[in-house]
């Protein structure tokens, strides 16, 4: 199988063995020999901030001289995107070579009566047998959705992260937080160290019960560890200072826009240690995170001679995330926003919490099957707020419209799903 095989394999998939449960993914692995076994691991769980962190982890492992492989989703530009090992994603080669053995093995267990796997379920299991044949000394798999019921969750890890919680994919995990807290926190066993960021009030009765159920021992960002100091860089991101299980690490910088990013760095330095059992050299730590990259997550980029600022948000509470982060960084100016939407995300409170910062939008339609159309967001829109809409089917006319509305002094905000940010990103070449 070659990669445009690999694509048209997976792309076939889509749709099928769409039942939760975790049964098939356990059968599909112990005919693979159980990869997903062969190293320790670190689980990411949350509404928000699970890529981020993820990524951030699988860094500040290496930083210590482990070799890390992460798994994330979705993706932005490319499927490969989501395995990636010491930084580096899979070539297409490589993640051909993933799929194809993933393949042969859900062609045996559908022989034998076995359902095939999802999308999602075959690129997980890909990712546990690419890290296996790397020899990693570390997984970081980011949950997909929830986490009881996730794919990822046919391993047992050692270190289990909650970065936070609101609502988001209420009909699968719940409409309280306490119920989507307990699905997100299936993927904490016995034993584990579970990572948390901050957690509404009515769910952290629910964390502990978890905790103490499983005999897992909590810390607790704000409590136990966090971030001490935080002072913006000229050039974007910010220098920080975390204190950590086992130590302190001072002067810290990322390249990341979003002061929410230094407590997604607070987690992932804690994730690590939990996984190390012992503090880290702050040296190797400073030098390492130089590098470190998280794209579509307040990424300021240029077309022509327009700023435009690219973020995933695609729920309420990112969105509120997101309106701070531009007040803090870019002060009260208004942006051109371009706007893409899934049909199941609140779109009225998003737009509320990101109207304040938005002088005009254009609508656009996301190329996915559950994308919202533009007259739709236009007419969402018009309920909540009176900012004008321009509604543009195509993502590169939007971008085009939405630079030409700018002017030469605007700027343009490119939101609302992380798909929409992925498609921009091919556009403009990156």
């Amino acid at each position: 199988m070659n990669y445009t095989e690999a694509l048209a394999y997976l792309d076939s998939c889509i749709g099928l063995g769409r039942k939760f449960g975790l049964e098939p993914m356990r059968s599909v692995m112990s005919r693979m020999g159980d990869p997903q076994d062969r190293c320790r691991a670190i689980h990411v769980a949350g509404t928000n901030g699970k890529t981020s962190t993820s990524r951030m982890a699988g860094r500040v492992l290496l930083t210590q001289g482990y070799a890390a492989g992460v798994f994330i989703s979705p993706h932005l530009q490319t499927v490969e995107e989501r395995i990636a090992v010491n930084g580096r994603d899979l070539s297409r080669t490589q993640f051909a070579e993933a799929i194809s053995e993933v393949a042969d093995v859900v062609a045996e267990e559908v022989a034998g009566g076995g359902r095939p796997l999802t999308y999602f379920e075959l690129t997980t299991a890909a990712a546990f047998g690419h890290f296996r044949r790397a020899g990693v000394d570390a997984m970081v798999m980011e949950v997909g959705l929830g986490g009881r019921l996730d794919a990822t969750n046919v391993m047992s890890a050692e270190v289990a992260v909650l970065t936070g919680l609101s609502f988001d994919h209420t009909e699968y995990l719940g409409d309280t937080l306490p119920q989507i807290a307990a699905e997100k926190l299936g993927i904490v066993g016995p034993g584990a160290r579970l990572v948390c960021g901050s957690i509404p009030s009515e769910a952290a009765p629910v964390v502990e019960r978890k905790a103490r159920n499983a005999g897992a021992d909590v810390v607790w960002l704000g409590k136990d560890f966090g971030v001490r100091s935080v002072a913006p860089r000229p050039a974007g991101g910010w220098t920080v200072t975390v204190d950590g299980l086992y130590g302190s690490y001072e002067n810290l910088e990322i390249p990341l826009r979003g002061r929410h990013q230094t407590r997604n760095l607070a987690l992932a330095v804690v994730a690590a240690e939990s996984w190390l059992d012992a503090g880290l050299d702050g040296d190797r730590l400073r030098t390492g995170l130089s590098a470190l990259s998280v794209p579509g997550r307040m990424e300021l980029i240029t077309a022509g001679s327009t700023p435009i600022l690219l973020d995933g948000a695609h729920n309420p509470e990112a969105c509120s995330v997101l309106a701070k982060s531009l007040t803090e960084e870019f002060g009260g100016r208004k942006w051109v926003g371009v706007l893409g939407m899934m049909e199941d995300k609140d779109l009225e409170t998003m737009v509320r919490r990101l109207a304040p910062h938005l002088d005009r939008v254009v609508a656009t339609r996301v190329d996915y099957s559950r994308a919202l159309s533009p007259p739709a967001i236009a007419r969402r829109i018009g309920k909540v707020c009176d900012v004008e809409v321009t509604e543009l089917q195509d993502p590169a006319e939007a971008v085009r419209e939405a630079c030409a509305l700018a002017g030469d002094r605007g700027r343009v905000l490119v939101t609302g799903s992380l798909y929409l940010v992925g498609e921009v990103r091919t556009l403009v070449g990156l």
